[in-house]
């Protein structure tokens, strides 16, 4: 139990540390994980879509592709191409349409995933649904608790006591994240436990000291943007070399032009560290090894908000 349990976590730090923007942008389901991306987001932005949103989500986390056609998104704009009916059927795809219900946040959208009976998705080919149906409810709670006390409270009352069943590892990570991110100081007690519970011999240290250091950055700047975006300019020989990665992958979650802007900035920058040659580049990875690697995810994280975010 204890090696599955480091396995399952070294897993969920690979996709934070690397960034799950490669893994996200495979070409197998891309274009509905973009298309949802994109009506949500403009849900979120305007209300009186998160009704029709929900109905589309519905449809295809049912599994109801008979009743799929683009009419139903007449009220969203978004690329053609990214309405793929033969992804639809898919366990990722379906799994993907639970866990963006949550992301819509209304009281429909939660009542409708608890009323789900996660049972029905034994099969090993329907896990990822039974695993993103437990994250869809805890990413509306989450979302209608506007008091940053007492969704600081929920989150570490997450991880006090997790939740059992086989979509634990979603709310446990997202929980985690929020304490850390959001500059919820007085509650790295909660975050030392979870992690020395949770991590393998090693792991623990560089966890709590990434998590105290997003905590500070966060308590300070104005805004998360601005402390995610601050974090990309700090020393990774001293936090750690999945530092910028992290904060990349924070940012592209954040689908407004304000953390597409810092990207933005933060790309050029190292476009300019690099240089316009093989010797100014080389100089460059000397200085900074994860130089190359940095600029390649702000790039992929870019590519990946411009089709949520552009006209």
């Amino acid at each position: 139990m204890r090696t599955t349990r480091r396995m399952i976590r070294f897993g969920i730090l690979l996709i934070a540390a690397i960034s799950s923007l490669q893994a996200d942008m495979l070409p197998f389901y891309w274009h509905s994980f973009r298309l949802f991306d994109r009506v949500v987001a403009q849900a979120r932005e305007t209300p009186t879509l998160k009704e029709p949103a929900f109905h589309f989500l519905r449809l295809i986390a049912e599994g109801r592709k008979g009743e799929m056609s683009p009419e139903l998104l007449a009220a969203f704009s978004y690329r053609e191409e990214l309405f793929a009916p033969l992804q639809f059927p898919y366990a990722p795809v379906r799994a993907r349409a639970f866990e963006q219900i949550g992301r819509l946040a209304t009281p429909e959208a939660l009542a409708y995933l608890e009323s789900v009976d996660v049972s029905q998705f034994l099969a090993v080919e329907d896990q990822p649904m039974a695993a993103a149906i437990p994250l869809g409810i805890f990413l509306a709670r989450v979302a209608q608790i506007t008091d940053s006390q007492r969704r600081w409270e929920f989150y570490a009352e997450t991880l006090r006591h997790p939740p059992e069943g086989l979509g634990r590892d979603g709310p446990l990570w997202l929980a985690e994240r929020g304490l850390c991110t959001e500059g919820a100081l007085s509650f790295l007690p909660d975050v030392e436990a979870y992690a020395r519970r949770w991590g393998s011999q090693g792991e623990p240290e560089d966890d709590i000291r990434y998590c105290k250091e997003m905590m500070n950055l966060a308590a300070t700047h104005v805004s998360r943007i601005a402390a995610f975006e601050a974090a990309l300019y700090m020393d990774t020989k001293t936090h750690g070399k999945y530092f910028h990665a992290r904060a990349i992958n924070l940012l592209s979650e954040i689908y407004t032009k304000e953390s597409q802007a810092a990207l933005t900035r933060f790309a050029q920058v190292a476009e300019a560290k690099m240089g316009p040659t093989q010797e100014t580049r080389n100089a460059a990875l000397r200085q900074d090894p994860s130089l190359w690697t940095d600029l390649e995810s702000a790039r992929l994280a870019l590519a990946k908000l411009s089709l949520i975010l552009s006209p």
